[in-house]
C-alpha cells in the first residue's frame, strides 16, 4: 500500500509533488489491475504478472487443447467401431443363415428343382454381404482400410473385387497401442487370396548401382552406414566414414581414395594396377600388390564393417591370395533391373492370366526392371498384384478377386516357348507346386491304409485299347506336383514291366506341358482317346484335376485341369461355392460350403470380439481422459482464475488509498513557509 513519509513536510516542493505523483500512479495502476480482474475473473492477464504461474497455465492450456482434440477423436472412434460391430454381426448373422441353409439342403430329402430355388436365396444374401461391405460411418467405408474414402467392393461379372490396401485408420487417440477404426484387406470381407508362391530365386546381382538400403548383408541384418578403421601393411591407420554413401559404387569409390591417400602419403604402392577397388559376384573385392595387406575393422559401437563382409568372422586382411570380403547378398526390389536377375539367362516373353472367366496374355518382353512387370500384371485388368517375398529372393502374386472355383486364378506360360511365368516362378502349376496348396488349401486325399491293396487304388488310367492302369497314391507322394508326377510314371513303367499284366503296345507318361496348367498324359501307339477312371469312389482323381480333363486328339495328350487355382478365402467365395453347388445339385459341395461358412462365422465372431475390445478400450480412455480434463482444469483456475470476495475487497481498500492520496497531496501542496513559523 502506498503511504507518505512523515517528514514530507520538509522537502522542496518539486519532491513533495514528485512523490505524491508517483504514490497515485501506483495506486491507480493497482486500481486498474484490481478492476480488470473483477471484470475478465483472471488473476493473470499477461505473463508478466506472475511469470512462474503464466508458464503452468500455458502448460495446461496446451494438455487441455489436445484432450479436446483427443476427446473428439475417441468419440469419432467410438461411432466407426459401434457401426463397424454392428455390420460385423449382420455379416455374422448372414454366414450362420447360410450355414443353416446348407446343412438343411446337404440332407438327402430336398430335390434338384429345390436346392436350384434355395440358390435364389443364397444369391440376395451375396447383395446384402456386397451391400455391408461398403457401410459407411462418419470417416467414410468401414471397409475402407487405409483409404475410407474409396467403396471397398465392387461387383464384377458374378465375382467381387477388393480394392483397398492392408491396414486400416489408426488416429491419435491418446493410447499407447493402436486402434484401428477401418479394416482393410486381409479382414473377413477384404481377404486377399493365398498367393501363388514365387518357385524361382531371381538371384539379383550385387553391381555398383545397387543402393545400400538394398542389401542384406554380411550378417543377413542389412548395412549400418558409419566409421570404419582401416590398417594397411599392419601399421598406417585411417578411418573411412562412409556415411551417407547411396550406392555400392559409393562404397567402392571412399574406399579406394582413402588407400589413394595413404600411397601419396607414404610414398608406396598398396593396390594391384587393374580396377583394384570393385565387385566380384556378391562381394568385395580388394586386389593388393605384392605383399601389401588392408585389413578393416569397426570403430567401438560400430557394425559397417561386418555388415559389409569386410570384417571377416575370422579377422583376416585383405591380400593378394585372398581378395574377397563375404557374401552381402542383394535383396529383390522394385527398382532392381531384369538384366540383374541372374536366374533368367534369356529375354522375358508372354504370360497368359486366367481370372474372374477370362484369359490375358501380357508381354513382358519390353519391362525394364521388377516394377514394370508389376505394372504389366496390375494394369492388365484381372486383379491380382505382384508382391515381393519378404525373403528378398522370390515374386508372388496375389488374387484380389473372389470368384466361383472354375473363375479362380490360373497363371502359365504362353505358347511364345519362352517360359516366361515358369523363370520368373509365377506359374500357378509347376514342378516345384505344393500338393497341400491344391483345391484353395484343402489338398488331396487318398486311399490308404486297407488290408487289401486293391481297396488302395484312386484311380486307372484307361489306355486307348482298354487296358487299366490301376494309381495307387500314398500321403508320401503328395509333396510336389513333381513327386506326384515321379510316382505315377514308376507305377506306369511297374505295370508295363509286370508279365501279368495285360498285353499293350501303347505307352504312356505323365508330365507338365509349357500350355497346360494341369497334369498331361501323354500316350503312344494308339489313335483312341485316354481316359481316366475313378477306383473306390477315391477323391483323389477328381481332386488332382484328373477327372476333369480332356483328350487332346491333334497332340494325343489327356490335359488334366489346374488343381492350383488361386482366389480369395472369404464370405464372398463361400456363398457362391454355396450357390453353385446348390444349382449343380452337389451333395458334397454344399457340405463343404457348409463348412466354409462355419469357419467363415467363426472368424467373424472373433472379429466382432477384437472390436468390441477396442471399443472398450476407447469408452475406458475417453472416461480417462475427461476425468484429466476436469483436473487440470481445476488445477489451471486455482493457478489463473481470480477470487472475487478477495479482489472486491482490495478494490474497495484501494479506492480509499487513492482518495486518502489525493487529499494528502492537496494538502501537501498548500504549505508554505508561513505555515512553520
Amino acid at each position: 500500500m502506498s503511504f507518505f513519509s512523515s517528514n514530507i513536510g520538509r522537502v522542496p516542493n518539486l519532491l513533495l509533488g514528485r512523490t505524491s505523483l508517483s504514490t497515485i500512479q501506483r495506486t491507480s495502476y493497482d486500481l486498474f489491475r484490481a478492476s480488470g480482474q473483477l471484470s475478465t475473473g483472471l488473476a493473470i492477464a499477461r505473463p508478466s504478472d506472475d511469470a512462474v504461474r503464466a508458464a503452468a497455465v500455458t502448460e495446461l492450456d496446451a494438455r487441455l487443447e489436445r484432450g479436446e482434440q483427443v476427446v473428439r477423436n475417441l468419440s469419432l472412434a467410438s461411432s466407426n467401431l459401434g457401426i463397424l460391430d454392428s455390420t460385423i454381426a449382420e455379416l455374422s448373422n448372414l454366414a450362420q443363415e447360410g450355414q443353416t441353409l446348407a446343412v438343411a439342403q446337404a440332407n438327402v430329402g430336398p430335390a434338384a428343382d429345390e436346392r436350384s430355388a434355395q440358390a435364389s436365396v443364397v444369391e440376395a444374401m451375396l447383395d446384402s454381404v456386397l451391400r455391408l461391405s461398403n457401410q459407411k460411418s462418419v470417416s467414410g467405408y468401414i471397409f475402407g482400410g487405409t483409404n475410407p474414402g474409396n467403396s471397398p467392393v465392387r461387383e464384377v461379372g458374378g465375382s467381387y473385387v477388393f480394392r483397398n490396401q492392408v491396414g486400416g485408420l489408426t488416429p491419435d487417440l491418446g493410447i499407447g497401442r493402436s486402434v484401428q477404426t477401418t479394416l482393410g484387406a486381409g479382414s473377413v470381407i477384404g481377404s486377399l487370396s493365398s498367393r501363388v508362391r514365387g518357385a524361382q530365386a531371381l538371384d539379383p546381382a550385387l553391381t555398383e548401382d545397387t543402393r545400400v538400403a538394398d542389401l542384406r548383408g554380411a550378417r543377413g541384418v542389412g548395412v549400418a552406414l558409419g566409421e570404419i578403421e582401416m590398417i594397411i601393411d599392419g601399421t598406417d591407420v585411417a578411418q573411412i566414414d562412409l556415411t551417407g554413401a547411396d550406392s555400392v559404387g559409393d562404397v567402392l569409390d571412399r574406399i579406394e581414395a582413402a588407400i589413394r591417400r595413404i600411397e601419396i602419403d607414404e610414398n608406396k604402392t598398396v593396390l594391384g594396377p587393374t580396377d583394384p577397388v570393385s565387385i566380384e559376384d556378391e562381394k568385395l573385392r580388394i586386389d593388393t600388390a605384392g605383399a601389401s595387406t588392408v585389413e578393416f575393422r569397426d570403430i567401438a559401437g560400430g557394425r559397417t564393417a561386418r555388415d559389409l563382409g569386410l570384417e571377416r568372422p575370422t579377422p583376416s586382411p585383405f591380400a593378394g591370395a585372398d581378395p574377397l570380403g563375404e557374401d552381402l547378398r542383394p535383396r529383390l526390389t522394385k527398382r532392381t533391373p531384369i538384366d540383374s536377375l541372374q536366374a533368367l539367362t534369356a529375354p522375358l516373353g508372354e504370360v497368359v492370366i486366367e481370372n474372374n472367366g477370362f484369359s490375358t496374355t501380357i508381354d513382358l518382353s519390353n519391362a525394364k526392371s521388377v516394377s514394370e512387370i508389376e505394372s504389366a500384371f496390375e494394369s492388365a485388368g484381372v486383379y491380382v498384384e505382384v508382391e515381393i517375398d519378404p525373403d528378398g529372393e522370390t515374386l508372388s502374386v496375389v488374387n484380389r478377386l473372389s470368384s466361383s472355383q472354375n473363375k479362380s486364378l490360373s497363371i502359365r506360360d504362353a505358347d511364345d516357348g519362352t517360359q516366361t511365368a515358369s523363370r520368373l516362378g509365377l506359374r500357378s502349376f509347376q514342378p516345384a507346386t505344393r500338393i497341400a496348396d491344391f483345391n484353395f488349401g484343402r489338398g488331396v486325399d487318398v486311399l490308404e491304409g486297407n488290408p487289401d491293396p486293391s481297396l488302395n487304388v484312386d484311380f486307372d488310367i484307361v489306355l486307348g485299347d482298354g487296358v487299366q492302369i490301376p494309381i495307387d497314391l500314398s500321403s508320401a507322394d503328395l509333396t510336389t506336383v513333381e513327386s506326384v508326377i515321379d510316382e505315377i510314371n514308376q507305377q506306369i513303367s511297374d505295370f508295363l514291366a509286370d508279365p501279368s499284366s495285360p498285353t499293350t503296345t501303347i505307352n504312356v507318361t505323365a508330365t507338365i506341358t509349357d500350355t497346360n496348367n494341369g497334369f498331361t498324359l501323354q500316350q503312344t501307339g494308339s489313335a483312341n482317346p485316354l481316359t481316366i477312371a475313378q477306383r473306390n469312389n477315391s477323391p483323389a482323381a477328381a481332386q488332382l484335376g484328373l477327372l476333369q480333363g480332356t483328350y487332346n486328339t491333334t497332340t494325343d495328350e489327356f490335359e488334366g485341369i489346374d488343381p492350383a487355382r488361386v482366389r480369395v478365402n472369404n464370405i464372398f467365395t463361400h456363398l457362391i461355392d454355396l450357390s453353385d453347388a446348390l444349382r449343380g445339385d452337389d451333395v458334397f459341395g454344399i457340405q463343404l460350403a457348409s463348412d466354409q461358412l462355419r469357419a467363415a462365422t467363426d472368424l467373424l465372431t472373433d472379429t466382432r470380439a477384437v472390436v468390441g475390445g477396442y471399443a472398450r478400450r476407447v469408452e475406458d480412455e475417453m472416461r480417462q481422459e475427461e476425468d484429466r480434463s476436469v483436473l487440470d482444469q481445476q488445477i489451471r483456475s486455482e493457478l489463473r482464475d481470480a477470487n472475487f470476495a478477495e479482489v472486491a475487497t482490495r478494490y474497495s481498500q484501494l479506492q480509499t488509498q487513492l482518495e486518502a492520496g489525493l487529499r494528502t497531496a492537496g494538502l501537501s501542496s498548500s504549505l508554505s513557509l508561513l505555515d512553520y513559523l
